[in-house]
C-alpha cells in the first residue's frame, strides 16, 4: 500500500489533467493484486484494502474511456486484451459495497428526488447505496468510445470528454420539463442521449455559466480574445458566455459536432445546454490554480429530429438529442465549423 501511495503522490505534479492514465492505473491495481494476496487471511485487513481499491476502481470506471485509449496506444494492445474491463471493476466495487462495515458508506443520508409528475420528495439511502446508482450509470452504454477523429492525434492533457453516460443532468436547474430525459440511442456515441422532446429549441445554446464574479482588469483584454472572428455568434454577458446552433448551422440527419464558446475556466464553471439548463456539466475538476488563464473551447455533439427541425422526417418526434460534449484547451484546436 506505501507504493501505491507512492504513485498517488508522483502524479500530484500532473493534477488535474492526467491523475489518472493506463501507466498509473495498471501500477495501482499491481499494487493492490499484490495487498490482497498479502492479507488474505486477515478479513479485517482484506477489507480495508477492498475498501481503498474502491476509489480506483471507481475512478477506472469514470474515466474508462481515457485509461483504455492509453492502453491501446501499447504496443501489441487490443480492446479484447485489455486486463481491466468494465465488468470486472464492476463487479469488484459492487461486492465491496454489499459487504463494506465502513461506517461513511454506511451512513444514510437524504436524497431529494422528483417523481414523474414533477413532485419532490425525499428519501434516506445509504452513501453505499447511491454509489452502486453512481456505478450503474457510469456503466451504460459502450466500453470503450473513441474520441470524435478531429481530435484523436491531440495530446491526451488537452483534450477531456463526457458521453452521456457520465452526464450531469439537474432536474431543479433552470425550468422543470419532464420531457428532458436520458434515452437509448443507437446512433449515439455510447448508445445513450440526452433528448430534450421539444419543437421550439432553435436556437439552441451550448452555455456557459461562471460563479466566479470577475474584477480582472485584464478581463476587457480576454474579452477580446473569446471574439475573434472565428467565434462569430458567441455573445458575452458576464457571468455567462454562450454560442448558439441555428437552424442554418445544422447540416444535415444524425449526430454532428458543433463548436460552443470560449471561455475562461473557474471553481464553479459549468456547461449548460438547451434551453431548459437542465442539462448542467460541472467543470471544476478541470481548473487549474496555477493556471487560471487558461482559454478553453466547447464542442457538443447532437442531432434534431422531427418536422420542426431541418432535415427532420415526419414520423420522428420533434427532440434535440445530446450524445457527447468535449472540452479543449485552446492552442491545440482542430478546425470544426
Amino acid at each position: 500500500m506505501r507504493t501505491y501511495l507512492n504513485l498517488v503522490e508522483a502524479r500530484r505534479s500532473l493534477y488535474p489533467y492526467q491523475l489518472c492514465d493506463y501507466t498509473f492505473a495498471s501500477k495501482a491495481q499491481n499494487c493492490f493484486d499484490q495487498a490482497e494476496a498479502a492479507v488474505k487471511n486477515n478479513s479485517e485487513q482484506l477489507a480495508r484494502v477492498k475498501g481503498a481499491r474502491l476509489q480506483l476502481d471507481l475512478t477506472m470506471m469514470s474515466l474508462r474511456n481515457t485509461i483504455i485509449a492509453g492502453y491501446l496506444r501499447t504496443p501489441r494492445a487490443s480492446l479484447e486484451r485489455y486486463p481491466y474491463p468494465r465488468s470486472l471493476l464492476q463487479a469488484r466495487a459492487l461486492e465491496t459495497l454489499r459487504n463494506t462495515r465502513h461506517p461513511l458508506l454506511l451512513t444514510k443520508a437524504p436524497n431529494y428526488e422528483m417523481d414523474e409528475k414533477g413532485n419532490s420528495r425525499v428519501t434516506f439511502p445509504s452513501i453505499a447505496s447511491r454509489v452502486e446508482t453512481l456505478i450503474e450509470e457510469m456503466c451504460k452504454g459502450k466500453e470503450y468510445i473513441p474520441l470524435p477523429e478531429q481530435f484523436r492525434d491531440l495530446p491526451p492533457d488537452s483534450v477531456f470528454d463526457w458521453t452521456a453516460s457520465m452526464f450531469g443532468i439537474n432536474p431543479y436547474g433552470g425550468s422543470s420539463n419532464s420531457t428532458d430525459k436520458m434515452q437509448v440511442d443507437d446512433e449515439a456515441a455510447d448508445g445513450t442521449a440526452y433528448v430534450r422532446l421539444n419543437a421550439e429549441e432553435l436556437p439552441v445554446p451550448i452555455g456557459i455559466w461562471n460563479n466566479e464574479t470577475l474584477t480582472d482588469p485584464e478581463f476587457e483584454k480576454s474579452k477580446q480574445e473569446f471574439l475573434k472572428p472565428d467565434q462569430a455568434g458567441q455573445y458575452v454577458n458576464w457571468p455567462q458566455i454562450c454560442r448558439v446552433i441555428n437552424a442554418a448551422d445544422i447540416p444535415g440527419p444524425g449526430y454532428h459536432l458543433y463548436k460552443g464558446p470560449r471561455f475562461l475556466l473557474f471553481p464553479g464553471t459549468y456547461l449548460y445546454l438547451t434551453k431548459s439548463w437542465q442539462f448542467q456539466q460541472q467543470l471544476t475538476s478541470l481548473y487549474h490554480e496555477d493556471k487560471p488563464k487558461e482559454i478553453w473551447e466547447a464542442y457538443v455533439s447532437a442531432k434534431f429530429t422531427g418536422p420542426a427541425y431541418p432535415h427532420g422526417k415526419t414520423d420522428e418526434p420533434n427532440a434535440v438529442s445530446i450524445d457527447r460534449v468535449v472540452l479543449l484547451r485552446v492552442g491545440t484546436q482542430p478546425v470544426v465549423r
